[in-house]
């Protein structure tokens, strides 16, 4: 009779492990199936920065007197809003940061339009765009230091105001250097004749000893 005991407690056990086990596999199925049902959450993109020049900054400009002084406003105000950047970028006041950013580019597309309208003959266009194309230069590398350190959500639109600073430093070059007037055949050709028919320019005979 206790071998008839020991042989139920024996079959109680192996029935006991094997349930054991087979919710144990249970368990693991469902976790890994809820696991695929699961929704990969991605960072939520930052909206873009809002591209706008405000009133006051609006009334400067309009109130510059010729193409130099736009120019001096324009990188005056250009200068404060990516300094402001730069600080707020600092103090991790990222959605500030990228809001001063769309000001700034707002700015360079309104001095670059403004400088389309101008004489591109003119050698003080050309000094305009010089001067334009030297500080979007400098632009450009502080662009790409605040995007470095700032979250990839907010990054990601640094990284396409560097593109749009780099694009406008390119527009300046193009203005600087587009109406460089290069020599022509027929012009070097005008000039020879016309220093082959001046009076200086004809061969006389040799004097005779």
């Amino acid at each position: 009779m206790g071998e008839d005991m020991d042989s139920s407690s024996t079959h109680r056990i192996r029935v006991t492990a094997s349930l054991g086990a087979l919710l144990a596999v249970i368990f693991c199925v469902n976790a890994q199936v809820l696991a695929q049902d699961q929704p990969v959450l991605t960072s939520p993109m930052a909206p873009p920065p809002m591209k706008f020049i405000p009133s006051p900054e609006r009334i400067q400009l309009s109130g510059a007197t010729d193409a130099k002084s736009r120019l001096k406003t324009s990188i005056l105000l250009a200068e404060t809003r990516l300094s402001r950047a730069e600080q707020f970028t600092v103090d991790q006041q990222f959605v500030t940061a990228t809001t001063e950013l769309g000001v700034y580019q707002a700015i360079i597309e309104d001095i670059l339009r403004y400088l389309s309208q101008q004489k591109s003959d003119s050698n003080k266009t050309r000094d305009l765009y010089k001067r334009l194309e030297i500080q979007l230069r400098t632009h450009s590398t502080r662009i790409e230091s605040m995007r470095r350190v700032t979250p990839a959500v907010y990054a990601v639109h640094l990284s396409a105001i560097w593109d749009f600073a780099d694009g406008a430093r390119a527009r300046a070059l193009n203005g600087f250097f587009n109406d460089t007037v290069m020599p022509s055949r027929t012009d070097e050709g005008a000039k020879t004749s016309a220093n082959e028919n001046s009076p200086t320019s004809s061969t006389s005979p040799p004097k005779k000893q």
